[in-house]
């Protein structure tokens, strides 16, 4: 309400009144003249209390309109919906992946403080350095995924790919020696079924989230990435398997 180019003397008289308990930008010279007005109009006592019921019935009106649209939730738009699913993937990945590395690294404490305490002796080990440098590679890579950059999402799909090759083969290696009756290191169906319940789901989940539509549309990963990356990760396969160098589990 435009109270500068408000006339007073036009207003009905429950106007006056609202306005003067409800508009808290009135200056004190506005309230004096709003006063002066009902003064001038020689209300009754009983036409006065009509009008403070009538003007607190409409506050409290006002102030029940307010509650009630301010309790009604806002509609996202299927955009707004969309990037937060994403987001919310993207969050849950990076978890999944730092859920791993504090896992590898309390299981492993005792190899990872032989490398930090005997670097030398580390280093001249192609274990020690290989599986150390896959560790860090998987830390470096979530912290770039978690600030959305495309490396950090190739760093964590290599070693991702890597594993669940990894994991899939030691699957396959285990169910071939039952089947077969050959003795294989800790063989047992409930190893099987860890490998396979743990290990290759796992890596799979990370992968298929990896991949998803909404995650390579944000990284802006093109099928030529996604190709580059699995080479690079059959290749660290390669590298575990049929020559002993470590595995991030």
């Amino acid at each position: 309400m435009d109270l500068k180019r408000l006339n007073f003397k036009e207003l009905s008289n429950e106007d006056l009144c609202y306005i003067l308990e409800s508009d808290t930008s009135l200056s004190q010279d506005q309230k004096e003249l709003i006063k002066q007005e009902i003064k001038r109009r020689n209300l009754t006592l009983d036409q006065l209390e009509q009008i403070r019921e009538a003007v607190n019935l409409r506050l409290q009106s006002e102030l029940e309109k307010d509650e009630l649209v301010n309790s009604i939730p806002e509609e996202e738009t299927e955009e707004e919906s969309e990037e937060k699913q994403t987001s919310n993937k993207i969050d849950n990945i990076t978890y999944a992946v730092a859920g791993i590395i504090l896992f590898t690294a309390y299981r492993n404490r005792e190899f990872l403080l032989y490398v930090f305490t005997e670097p030398q002796q580390a280093l001249a080990d192609l274990y020690s350095v290989i599986w150390t440098t896959l560790l860090l590679i998987l830390a470096v890579g979530a912290v770039l995924f978690w600030f959305r950059k495309k490396v950090g999402w190739g760093l964590v799909t290599i070693v991702v790919v890597q594993n669940l090759l990894l994991s899939l083969a030691d699957t396959l290696e285990h169910l071939y020696g039952e089947l077969s009756g050959e003795e294989v290191e800790h063989l047992n169906v409930f190893n099987s079924i860890y490998l396979i319940g743990i290990f290759l789901i796992y890596w799979g989940g990370l992968y298929w989230s990896l991949i998803s539509p909404q995650v390579k549309q944000i990284y802006m990963v093109r099928a030529k990435t996604i190709v580059i990356t699995l080479l690079i990760g059959l290749a660290l396969f390669s590298l575990e398997y049929y020559y002993s160098i470590g595995s991030i589990r």
